[in-house]
């Protein structure tokens, strides 16, 4: 009887279900390490990642460039790193050890790193025993051999001076959006011959050096998207497609997204990518008048990082090092997935603080029992019932719980592009209102006060927590509110999206009465602060508080030469001064207060991976690590909350001015030349929300204050406040006083002439 078991595609139904899914949970299972048997138990304090060697290349390469010493300064001190190989990389593992023993200092650290002595055997061609003890019991190792699916291989043969040669390369191939390598493989397995585009296939005037009709087209990456180079190399006939990568390093898969109509454009070919080395090789050839063949095939690829979360579950640790990442940072970009674990932790341990209310918006469980994802379109809608006002009074601070998850778990099934995301509360009608309830949003009216804002990561989850308090008193009367969670129309990404509102107080005796919509932002060129004119706000004679909470964030790239305003760094002013209108005439004081955000880290090498530790999903499948202009892919924006109660008074009026600036002057947008240009560029733009929010002492609820009697002082309700200004509508809370008494305002008036020097422009 044959002793060795069966490969994992024949196990049986019931072992065939112990092959583990992303985020299902571990068992401890026992590892023997240079320092005796390792007990690998994830809990709350302890988390753990897995790197794996094996005859892969481009690991070998980048482990051999990495610098320990950065790697051993970015490792968190709850995670721990085990490192293995399969059979015929442990020698590797062993030189890996070595070296990092060398390296000087560090000797905590080092006590977190653990270097496995025996191999992990590829897909269990063990001895039945070995097999049920190693592989299919320990769930980390099934993820290593299973979790790396398949990958494209060419092997290439061609004939120099009589003499044959072959070669073998990897490739990688397409995110799901072209007929896969598969189908080719089913119709025969045929020689192709290569043929050279000699550009990069982006525009239809190209001229091809070669004719690729019925052959392996190989082309350029760079400049325009992997679809234009799919569609137009498949109407000159082309049979498969070979991209050259651009760069140096790892090979990404080829991804397609919107506006392009990726699965509805009809191509019917398979298109892969090789590395910048094989495909210079292969042109070499090519160029010499030598005639390339390939065949393809298919060969299984290990997964060469897994975790082990502070919950025990098993992780997807994403793409290490990312593109056009330094690649002597690999090994730090695995030490943020740690970094991260200890985040999600914090973060859950914040849902479950006491004296807090949470409240469900979107249930992700829902939307899995029904099918109904998030995605573009006119998004998901929510209509959520709050407590009574008297409840709500209780609070003074809102924050916002936000997670948008992969349909099936793995990271391949989330969206592969950096979409922003919004969360709306909406003016709906009573009707609208009628019952608590969700599902795909319908036309229901305005909705254009921004609760959130957050930014889909590359082809990975992301969770986050962020300060909404200047939506709180639009919410302190309690009862329905309908919220609309969105991404842009066009998009064809889907998550599993959950929402919760976390109400707290801090014990203070001020909370937030009414929030006031300042300014937004626009198109970011020489008229864009002539587009902001300055606002006149009444301030509430009861203002305890006052605070400015923005939500500032730069996009654009690729169509001027300062690469605004995703990756510049601009500055954003608010200017106050006080005012008093009397008899249709404002006056302004002479004392102006400034306050000044800049988005810095825009552009930065790293400003993006420096940011892990507040949230932003590490290890994307695309370029995360670059700062952005007030926000990273995979992340939430938080506002930007600055206190101004000493530039304002109650009863008078606030004079706000805002400006946005490049390098402290106004932007004035230079055309972008040659290589910076790109297709898929777009203006510079600034997009923001900004609220002027007014604070006073805690009121009690209309109830207790009728309750109360006609002998107790009342605050006269307002719904709406007067604003002077070409942005006209104003939230307010109940209870909120906003006028102030005749008297006060003679007075005023009596003395504005000290106070008061300079007339304001209207």
């Amino acid at each position: 009887m044959d002793e060795r078991a069966q490969s994992p595609e024949k196990q049986s139904s019931k072992t065939a279900q112990q092959v583990p899914a992303p985020l299902s949970h571990c068992p401890a299972f026992e590892v023997q390490t240079e320092n005796g048997k390792l007990l690998v138990k994830a809990d709350e304090k302890t988390a753990y990642v897995f790197l794996v060697l094996s005859e892969d290349q481009n690991l070998e390469d980048l482990i051999a460039k990495s610098s320990f010493g950065s790697f051993f300064r970015a490792v968190p001190q709850q995670t721990h790193f085990v490192f293995g190989a399969q059979e015929s990389s442990m020698k590797k593992l062993r030189s890996m050890r070595e070296q990092m023993q060398k390296t000087s200092g560090y000797e905590e650290v080092k006590k977190q790193l653990h270097f496995m002595t025996e191999a992990i055997q590829p897909r269990c061609l063990l001895k039945k025993d070995a097999c049920e003890k190693q592989y299919y019991e320990n769930l980390v190792y099934q993820a290593v051999n299973e979790w790396g699916g398949v990958e494209p291989s060419l092997s290439i043969s061609w004939s120099e001076n009589g003499v044959v040669h072959s070669k073998q390369f990897d490739a990688k191939g397409d995110t799901g959006w072209l007929p896969p390598i598969r189908e080719l493989l089913q119709e025969k397995n045929e020689l192709l011959e290569f043929a050279n585009w000699g550009g990069l296939a982006c525009d239809d005037t190209e001229v091809p050096e070669e004719n690729v009709e019925g052959k392996i087209a190989i082309v350029q990456r760079g400049k325009c998207a992997f679809f234009k180079k799919v569609q137009l190399l498949q109407s000159h006939g082309a049979r498969a497609i070979a991209i050259v990568n651009s760069e140096d390093g790892d090979m990404v898969s080829l991804s397609c997204g919107s506006p392009d109509p990726c699965e509805d454009a009809g191509l019917k070919i398979p298109a892969v990518m090789l590395s910048k080395e094989a495909g210079e090789e292969i042109l070499q050839l090519l160029k010499k008048g030598v005639t390339v063949t390939n065949i393809f095939s298919l060969k299984n690829a290990i997964q060469h990082f897994v975790g082990l979360d502070h919950f025990s579950r098993l992780r997807e640790v994403g793409q290490i090092p990312p593109r056009g990442a330094e690649e002597s940072f690999a090994l730090t970009y695995l030490a943020l997935e740690g970094e991260y674990y200890s985040y999600e932790r914090n973060l859950e341990q914040k849902l479950s603080q006491p004296n807090s209310l949470v409240v469900p918006v979107l249930e992700k469980s829902k939307q899995k029992e029904s099918g109904l994802l998030f995605g573009g379109g006119s998004g998901l809608y929510s209509v959520i019932e709050l407590p009574d006002e008297a409840t709500m009074k209780e609070f003074d601070k809102l924050e916002v719980y936000s997670s948008l998850d992969c349909p099936g778990e793995a990271d391949k099934n989330c969206g592969e592009w950096d979409y922003v995301v919004q969360l709306l509360l909406c003016k709906a009608n009573p009707k609208t209102l009628k019952q608590v309830a969700w599902g795909r949003a319908t036309s229901v009216g305005s909705c254009d006060f921004e609760v959130g804002r957050f930014v889909t990561p590359y082809a990975r989850p992301g969770k986050w927590v962020i300060d909404a308090t200047a939506t709180l008193p639009l919410l302190l009367g309690g009862g329905r509110h309908y919220f609309l969670l969105k991404q842009p129309y066009w998009s064809q990404q889907n998550y599993l999206a959950d929402v919760r509102f976390i109400f707290s107080s801090s014990e203070i005796h001020e909370q937030p009465l009414v929030s006031i919509p300042l300014f937004r932002g626009g198109i970011f060129d020489q008229g864009y602060n002539s587009r902001h004119q300055p606002m006149h706000i009444d301030i509430p004679y009861i203002t305890s508080r006052a605070e400015i909470h923005s939500v500032i964030t730069g996009h654009g790239w690729g169509e001027d030469s300062e690469n605004c305003a995703e990756f510049c760094v601009t500055q954003h002013q608010f200017r106050l001064r006080q005012g008093l209108e009397i008899d249709g005439e404002t006056y302004a004081s002479s004392e102006e207060h400034v306050y000044e955000t800049s988005l810095e880290g825009a552009g930065s090498e790293m400003g993006c991976a420096r940011q892990v530790s507040t949230g932003v999903t590490p290890n994307q499948y695309g370029t995360w690590q670059f700062g952005r202009a007030g926000w990273c892919p995979g992340s939430a924006i938080s506002p930007w909350v600055v206190d101004v109660t000493s530039s304002v008074k109650p009863g008078l009026q606030a004079i706000i001015s805002y400006s946005g600036l490049f390098n402290d002057s106004q932007y004035d947008p230079a055309a972008c030349v040659g290589d910076d240009c790109v297709d898929q560029g777009f203006p510079a733009e600034i997009r923001m929300r900004s609220y002027l929010v007014i604070y006073g002492r805690k009121q009690p609820s209309s109830k207790a204050q009728a309750e109360r009697g006609a002998s107790s002082p009342k605050l006269r309700g307002i719904s709406r406040m007067e604003v002077s200004s070409s942005e006209q509508g104003v939230w307010s809370g109940a209870g909120l006083a906003g006028s102030v008494s005749f008297c006060f305002v003679i007075l005023l008036g009596l003395i504005s002439f000290h106070l008061y020097r300079r007339r304001a422009t209207r």
